[in-house]
């Protein structure tokens, strides 16, 4: 309701319209999830490094951030 009906909660409508085009060219030039690369070593170490340290995976942004930050203190001491 907060979203659809903004005055309903005494806060402003930040709805933004957005030009088709912009919308197509935005489509356009972003890549789908399921074309990402990623190296599978990278990956694997990744998750043995979840497994290792009990590290769930995400499972929205919050949280994703969390297990970034969690993975890349541990990564680069071993890069560094």
């Amino acid at each position: 309701m907060l979203f659809t009906c903004p005055s309903l909660f005494n806060t402003r409508d930040y709805l933004q319209s957005v030009d088709r085009t912009d919308l197509v060219v935005c489509a356009d030039q972003c890549i789908p999830k399921a074309e990402l690369c990623i190296d599978k070593d990278l990956q694997e170490l990744l998750h043995l490094l979840m497994e290792e340290y009990h590290w769930p995976m995400p499972h929205d942004a919050p949280s994703a951030s969390v297990l970034y930050k969690n993975l890349r203190n541990v990564l680069l001491p071993l890069l560094g």
